[in-house]
């Protein structure tokens, strides 16, 4: 206790000495203040407690109540030494970060955070690695040597489309805009971006930006689009097909704008009468159906494909739309019988459904299993196995005993499942199994069937046959199974009545005669008792 007060008034003597050379931190009063200065963030207030070399030292050991978490910054220029000495938080949590040393707070030391680490320039190199470089130089050559797509090129060198792809959009941009038809140099490459709409491919894009804008600006207001199209050297019917295809409402507020002004040229708009008559059965027809495609909408009305796709684009761009977002809809959600994203139906071809016709019929009405079914009737057994997974997986799930639901995946690890082919093996045996009379080893031996996979087929499918044959615990809390009463009745009967030994009456009904004593000593003690006192009985008399 000496020692303690003797450290606390030298403690006490070094801050009044010092005080006067350096300023710090010595009562609990100024420990309060100094918080509540560093926590509202006026670094020019710290000064009332360092000198000079903006070093706040604690000169003894501190106390401090909080509530919660508590984080404090040490502003940048300052320094908090704590000498060694412990400030003790009670309530919640304190950290101080910045440029602390010789500082515990409840014991642990505090990290040292420094300010030059914040201002520290960071070493990661930029640009592209060097293993990267190698990995991808093969393919590299190929993309700037051939025409060969992306995909073939990755196909030849074994590597990645998705990693190949980054690396040319990145590191190479100049050489993909060249091969979309838009020249540039490597400098210029990272400011251009490809402004692809949906059919127009960027060398498209790049060849009439231009006269599009120039389409929509006011300064070209007094020159038809044929006009615009020979300033900028293009075709104007190919200008004019951009712009209904890519760019309708530029179309529509440059006919609004030439009205206002003034510099309508009267010429009819639209699409004219027989043009229409001409594709009106298809336009119905796509309209009625969401899966026909248009390819098969030209065919059967007897029309232009091309010229119907023309006609839709210009004049139908809601029913356009419409069938758009149904295929978004639709992708990645492959349902039998419904649309795709490709806008074809998820269904299999007639040339497959006719090949495995008479294989799915023999699956259906049949327990034979798919391998036995595809030897029969000359099929690709893996090929079969495929089709239905594929096409008929709720045939699949009827014989395994499966829930299945379309579009949701199948559970094929909740218990074991046996096709129909396995249960036709076991049906006779089971049926004489529930007549009586007879074990499950006995009757896996008259139908040739192996005992133990026999009694697993009975636990998972008639459980409660199963359990009728197994074990049962008895009166005296001993296990028995059903048939060994009925075995050894008469037998036991002649035991207990007469002094014939067991090996005897083993060997008259013809039963082991280890089994039997067994039998009686586990499962009917007191019977052997009687049996001995019998015996000692018989001797006595004699």
């Amino acid at each position: 206790m000496q020692d303690v007060k003797s450290r606390h008034s030298s403690a006490s003597e070094l801050c009044l000495t010092t005080n006067m050379a350096a300023k710090g931190i010595c009562q609990q009063e100024e420990l309060t203040s100094f918080m509540t200065t560093l926590a509202s963030g006026k670094p020019e207030n710290l000064d009332a407690y360092c000198g000079r070399d903006k070093i706040i030292r604690f000169y003894n050991n501190f106390q401090l109540g909080l509530v919660g978490n508590t984080m404090l910054t040490l502003p940048d220029g300052y320094t908090l030494n704590g000498m060694g000495h412990n400030l003790t938080v009670t309530g919640g949590s304190l950290t101080i970060s910045g440029d602390v040393s010789e500082l515990y707070i409840n014991g642990k030391k505090q990290n040292q955070i420094r300010t030059a680490l914040k201002k520290k320039k960071c070493n990661r190199t930029r640009g592209c690695k060097l293993e990267t470089e190698a990995k991808y130089r093969p393919a590299y050559e190929l993309y700037t040597a051939t025409d060969l797509s992306i995909a073939e090129i990755c196909r030849q060198c074994g590597i990645s489309i998705s990693g190949f792809s980054r690396y040319i959009g990145i590191y190479h941009r100049h050489l993909m805009l060249e091969r979309n038809g838009i020249k540039c140099s490597r400098e210029e490459a990272d400011g251009i971006k490809i402004n692809q709409r949906r059919g127009q491919r960027p060398e498209t894009h790049a060849k009439y930006k231009e006269a599009i804008a120039a389409c929509d600006s006011m300064d070209y207001i007094e020159y038809n689009v044929s006009q615009i199209a020979h300033e900028f050297g293009l075709s104007g019917t190919n200008l004019g097909r951009q712009l209904r295809t890519h760019y309708p409402e530029v179309l529509e507020s440059r006919e609004r704008a030439r009205q206002r002004l003034g510099l309508d040229d009267g010429l009819p708009r639209g699409t004219r009468p027989w043009c229409k008559e001409q594709y009106a059965e298809a336009v119905e027809l796509l309209r009625a159906d969401c899966y026909v495609t248009v390819q098969e909408a030209a065919d059967r009305c007897n029309v232009s494909y091309t010229g119907l796709e023309q006609h839709l684009i210009f004049y139908h761009k809601e029913l356009v739309g419409n069938r758009i977002k149904i295929r978004e809809q639709a992708t990645k959600q492959q349902h039998k019988g419904k649309i795709t994203g490709r806008g074809t139906l998820h269904a299999p071809t007639p040339e497959t459904i006719e090949k495995y016709t008479e294989a799915l019929h023999l699956y259906r009405t049949t327990p034979m299993s798919a391998r036995k079914i595809a030897k029969r009737t000359g099929v690709s057994i893996r090929g079969f196995y495929d089709y239905l997974q594929t096409w008929h997986k709720d045939l699949v799930c009827e014989r395994k005993g499966i829930p299945y639901e379309e579009g949701k995946p199948v559970d094929w690890s909740s218990v074991r499942k046996y096709n129909p082919d396995t249960a036709a093996k076991y049906a006779e045996a089971i049926a004489r199994l529930k007549e009586g009379g007879l074990t499950t080893a006995k009757v896996a031996a008259e139908f040739g069937l192996h005992p133990e996979c026999f009694r697993q087929y009975l636990k998972e499918h008639e459980p409660e046959l199963h359990a009728s044959l197994g074990m049962r615990k008895t009166e005296n809390g001993g296990v028995m199974a059903p048939h060994s009463m009925e075995k050894y009745k008469e037998a036991l009967h002649l035991y207990a009545t007469t002094t014939e030994s067991i090996k005897s009456l083993a060997r008259r009904f013809g039963f082991n005669d280890c089994s039997f004593g067994q039998f009686i000593r586990r499962q009917f003690p007191e019977l052997h008792e009687q049996h001995q006192k019998l015996v000692r009985q018989t001797k006595k008399t004699d």
